[in-house]
């Protein structure tokens, strides 16, 4: 396994959203994960384990309201986000080269206030 951080500089969704209105054109197709009952300072992980059939690279983009530390296969490869504001908020984009077999990626997020919440792709 192989994994690199890399700079999206072109919309990857903008096929997907070409016929929608301008102000749609930007919005990618993200999840926020909470967490039911968080406290005011917290520590998770969420974890996805699954089985390839051959081998792939394949692109996450990754984000957390406030800080996450990537792990894949057991290996830390990346942690973020750059400091933002809710009007500008960053993510990280990752290539991972994977061989055929089983693969576990396991985001550690912390956070701090009640509204927490953690965005994966």
């Amino acid at each position: 396994m192989t994994a690199r951080r890399v700079f999206v500089t072109d919309d990857p969704f903008l096929p997907l959203n070409a016929d929608k209105p301008w102000h749609e054109r930007g919005l990618w197709p993200a999840s926020w994960i909470t967490l039911a009952g968080t406290q005011p300072l917290f520590v998770a992980a969420f974890r996805k384990q699954f089985t390839l059939e051959r081998a792939a690279t394949v692109r996450i983009h990754l984000s957390a309201d406030q800080r996450y530390q990537l792990y894949v296969d057991g290996a830390c490869i990346g942690q973020g986000p750059k400091r933002g504001a809710p009007n500008l908020w960053f993510y990280e984009s990752y290539e991972l080269a994977l061989d055929a077999g089983t693969h576990v990626i396991v985001s550690r997020a912390s956070g701090i206030g009640a509204n927490t919440r953690h965005r994966r792709r």
